[in-house]
Parts: structure tokens; sequence; C-alpha cells
């Protein structure tokens, strides 16, 4: 990575949109926005959207008019006062606007034949929570939010007064407004979900720049967070790394999680653990490792003298009260407000400083959620707050290369760098545990984040217990075929049956490595998802729709991991072409679309199939 650091206190490209000084508008603490986004609804050519204002209901229905007929495809539950609202007085000629007596609603016909509107609903005093709804007409749906209970479809979803923002509750890192239908509905009538998808890509969500690092994509991340939390220093970090070593785990990435600091957000080392960084970080390069650093936005009231000269400075996002501390996971502090060109650089500068001394190679940026900002903040343009906050910080941070990884997201699918899931639990479950794993990673590449760095294996250990044997290994095993592996608790922590699948595992990945690589930069090109769901081969296969435990490297390799407890078979599903099994030696092929019963899969074995024709 470059260790040229840009840390002018200039106007950054990167934070050019909007005002960024501590002198805020005062409107803008006066009036609080939702805005709903884009509602994209599937029309014939002659078709168009419409609303209609219904007294009864309270509700603005949003209608698809055309050949004489009218259908209702969704709602926005309007702001209730009890009567009945008139039109705006200064409403534009381009919008219907309703008028209520403390707030208004306004409907804009935006582009593209009047087949999208905007939906924006404004009060006086507060935000209002407001309710939407889009009727998918038996359709799957796929794409929205991330969430501890990722479901793949994710049509029986609910979502009620959920703020439409990256934040702590609900683990939502990544909050892209896109959902895409198995109808293949889009503003351009396409035949497909994947056709429709491509043409989403094209000209709402964007392509990276560039790709990631691609040995990262080759060999295993090692966290010190999962198995060690903040009891590390320096001799624990470099008995990991022998360890690491002695079990034949070569080339690998090793990451100095939480907590190295002298204090939260200073940025330098506490000597009392780490006396001499310098040499340790030379040391761990001769050994064959990368050095990557947890680092945080956050400065904690008690971090001496830097908590003092951002406050000072006008660095920290502020209330609309005027207040800058927030609470977040280790304590009560500010957050750099990175939406201000001069705090970004005053915060970069020090993390190029701490680069470039220690010797460390790059980072990992934790955080970014809205959640963590003080309530209600003043970041403009108003429309953009607070979401504006999560993409100009993964903005900031992209300027230290493409060995780093973030979190958080909204509109950051440009970006050249690995996305973390947000923290798993150790468990089998749904409920944010190894079942929602590969829902994850396929609702992450179809929002347009397909260079997925999955949370670590065995998952984070945040509530004190940790995988057993069987769910490390099969946890291991879901991820081989993903772009990157990450790995905390350590194989040996079991037994040597553990450490010998481990080996198997990493050394799968890495013979497959070239071909993820390669789908990343196809991704580049055209916005192809690097991991697909199998209905991505026939869209019209109503098994493959909602398959929610298989999933495809590229259009040729199909993985089935099992995530159940105790499994030692699976029901597999090939879909249409002619698939290859690569786990049984004599590799037979079998014609899809097809179920294979009881596939068997014992603990050591990954099934996997090579598509080798498609017809």
């Amino acid at each position: 990575m470059t260790t040229t650091a840009p840390c002018k206190l200039r106007q950054n490209r990167a934070h050019a949109i909007g005002a960024g000084s501590p002198e805020r508008s005062a409107a803008s603490c006066v009036t609080s926005l939702v805005l709903l986004g884009a509602l994209v609804a599937y029309a014939a050519a002659t078709a168009s959207l419409s609303t209609r204002y219904d007294q009864t209901s309270g509700r603005l229905v949003i209608l698809l008019t055309g050949d004489g007929e009218e259908e209702e495809v969704g709602y926005v539950t309007a702001p209730s006062d009890g009567y009945a609202p008139t039109a705006c007085e200064d409403g534009r000629s381009d919008e219907d606007c309703l008028q209520f007596t403390d707030s208004s609603m306004a409907v804009r016909h935006r582009t593209l034949d009047d087949r999208c509107l905007d939906i924006k609903v404004s009060a006086k005093s507060s935000t209002r929570s407001i309710r939407g709804c889009l009727n998918h007409r038996g359709a799957h749906i796929y794409g929205g939010i991330q969430k501890a209970q990722q479901t793949w479809p994710a049509e029986s979803d609910v979502f009620d007064h959920f703020s439409y923002v990256p934040k702590k509750d609900g683990k939502v890192g990544i909050a892209v407004r896109y959902w895409l239908f198995s109808d293949g509905r889009t503003p351009i009538p396409t035949p497909h979900e994947e056709q429709a998808h491509e043409y989403a890509i094209e000209n709402f969500l964007g392509k990276p720049e560039a790709i990631p690092d691609e040995r990262m994509a080759t060999h295993p991340v090692w966290s010190t967070w999962a198995r060690h939390k903040k009891d590390i220093d320096d001799a624990t970090v470099r008995q990991i790394a022998a360890d690491i070593i002695a079990h034949g785990f070569n080339e690998s990435q090793l990451q100095v999680d939480d907590y190295w600091e002298s204090c939260y957000g200073s940025l330098t080392f506490d000597t009392d653990k780490f006396p001499d960084v310098k040499t340790m970080v030379d040391d761990l390069h001769k050994l064959g490792y990368r050095v990557t650093l947890w680092v945080h936005p956050f400065v904690n009231q008690d971090c001496e003298p830097y908590y003092s000269q951002a406050l000072a400075s006008g660095y920290f996002v502020t209330s609309s009260n005027g207040t800058v501390d927030t609470q977040w996971w280790r304590g009560v502090g500010g957050v750099i407000d990175f939406t201000n060109s001069e705090a970004a650089a005053w915060w970069a500068c020090r993390v190029w400083a701490l680069h470039k001394a220690t010797g460390i190679d790059s980072f990992k940026f934790d955080a970014g959620e809205t959640s963590w900002l003080p309530y209600e903040s003043t970041i403009e343009p108003l429309e953009l707050n607070p979401v504006r906050f999560t993409d100009d910080y993964v903005k900031t941070v992209s300027q230290f290369g493409p060995m780093i990884e973030v979190r958080s997201s909204v509109r950051s699918q440009q970006q050249p760098v690995f996305f973390r899931m947000f923290d798993k639990h150790s468990s089998w479950s749904a409920q944010n545990g190894l079942r929602t794993l590969i829902p994850s990673l396929l609702h992450m590449n179809v929002v347009g984040h397909p260079f997925v760095l999955p949370d670590m294996i065995g998952g984070n250990v945040n509530s004190g217990n940790g995988p057993d044997k069987e769910l490390y290994i099969r946890w291991l095993e879901a991820t081989v075929f993903m772009p990157a592996l990450q790995m905390s608790i350590a194989p040996w922590d079991f037994d040597d049956e553990t450490v010998e699948i481990a080996r198997n595992m990493t050394s799968l990945h890495v013979q497959y490595a070239p071909r993820i690589v390669e789908l990343m930069k196809r991704t580049v090109q055209d916005g192809s998802p690097v991991n697909l769901p199998i209905w991505w081969l026939d869209p019209t296969d109503e098994t493959a729709l909602t398959v929610d435990s298989e999933f495809l490297l590229g259009e040729d390799i199909l993985v089935a991991p099992v995530v159940t407890h105790s499994a030692t078979t699976r029901d597999i599903y090939l879909p249409k072409g002619s698939w290859r099994d690569e786990v049984d030696p004599a590799h037979p092929v079998t014609e899809g679309p097809t179920w294979l019963r009881k596939y068997p899969a014992p603990l050591n074995t990954l099934p996997y199939f090579t598509r080798v024709s498609s017809s």
C-alpha cells in the first residue's frame, strides 16, 4: 500500500457534498425529513404510477394505471392529525403535495416515463415514524436492508417503525434502498430477475472501481478478537503468529484487534502492552505476515489531549441541541464528523502517522453506523442526514488502500474494499447464527457489495459462548467458496482432526482463489456478483427461487454446505445444467434440474459441483 499521507488540512474531494463546518444552518434544526427513495414498480409501456389519498385509512395509496385498469401496488401511511389534508400552497409544479396541520407529504414523478415516484414527508417539529408497503404481487423479493435475521428471499420480512439506516439495532451494516423482484420488475420491463439486476447495476447501483487486495482473497485473515477479546499484548500476538506457522497455516495476515490503544481515540499504542511496536511488526514481516490494525471513529472523553483538540476544532458530529458526546460499546465520547473535510483530514493524518511510525500494513475500520451519532445529528444536506456520515466515513478510509475492511455502507458500492458481514453469533440458528451466513452473502451481492468478508469462522463469541468443534468446521466449510476467509478461534483449540480439516479447507480456498480474483475483476467490468443465488442460472425455476442454503461461485461452481446441527447428509438442489460432483472420487455427472436426496456429507465433507454444460 502507498505510504504517502495526504494530510494537509484542505478540501478533500471525497467530502465535496454539502457544508462541513461546525456552524450549521438554523433551518436544519427546524424541519425533519424522511425520504423513502424511489419506489420502483414494473409497468407496461402505457402504464404509469399515480397516488390518491384515502381518507378512511389515512393512507396515500400508490396506484399502477394502464390499459383502462388500476391496481394498488403500495401505500404510505400519512401523518395522522384527524383532519383531511389540503393542497400545499407552495407546492412544486412537478409534484402532488398534501398539507396536514403540522406536516406535509409531497409526491414527485421523477423519471422514466412516470414509473418512479419520490415520496417525502416533512414535519415542523420532529421526524414522524411512517410505514411504507409495496405489493409484490406474488413475486419473491431479494435485497433491501442487511439484518441479523437475514432471510432469502425476503418477502416475509416485517419492518414496523424501522428506520432505514445503518445502525446497531438489528445489526444493520448495509442499508441499500434496492429490491429485486423475481418477476423482473424494473423501470424498464425485463422477463427475468437477472436481467433486471443487470439493468439496476448499470443505472442505479454502480460498480466497484477496482478490486480489493488479491492476497486477502487467497490466504486467511487471522484476528485476535474472538479468541482473546481485549486481553492482547506483544507476547500474545507473537504467540498467535508462532502457532499459525507451527500448525501449517502460512502466508497469513495477522490482525491486531481491540484493545491496543493507550486510550480509545488516541491512535497510539499502549506501551505497557506493546513496548516496541515497530520491532514486533518487523519481526512478523520476517515470518511472512502482513499486519493490520483495528481502528474506530471515536475519541473518548478521557482520551486527552485528543478529545479536547477535536472538540475545540469542531471535529465531532453535533446534535441539534449542540451536544457531541455519544455512547458506544467502549465508552462515551465524540465521533469524528467525516462530512467535515477538515475533521476527516485531521483524523486521517493521525492514522497515516500511525502507519508510518509502526510499519502496520493496513487497517480494519470498524463501526460507521448512524446509531452511534448524537441524536439528532445536524449533518447536511438535510435529505442525507444521517446516512451521509456512513458513506463519507467509507470514502475517507478508502484512501488507505485495497487491504482495508469496512462494515457499513449506503451507497459505497464503488469502493474497491472488502465489506465485512456484521458480527454473527456463535450458534446454528437463523437468529444471526450460521443459518444466516449464506443469506447474508447473497444479500450483500445482490445490493452491489460483492467483495464480502464473512465474519470470523465460528462466529464472534460476543455472547460469551464459543463454537464447538462441529459448528466451527461447518462454518469453515461454508466460507471456503466465499471471497475471503477470516479466522480467530483456532482449529488447534479443538483437536488434530479439526486442524487437518481446516488445512484441507483453506487449501481448497487457495486452489480456487484465482477464480475468485477473476470474478472480482469481472465485477469491476460489468457489476456481476461474485457469489450468485442458484436461480441466476434459471430464473424461471420456482424451486431455485427459494433455496437459501446453497450458492454459486460465478456461474459454474455450486456449493451446498451443511448448516444444520448434527447433520451428516443433506438434500441438494441442482438447477438446469450438467453438474459434476467434485467430492465423489468417481465424479459422476447429474442432469438438472433435480434433487439429490440425503447426499452424504460427513464432518470433513463440503459438497460442491462444477457445471460442465448449461443445457
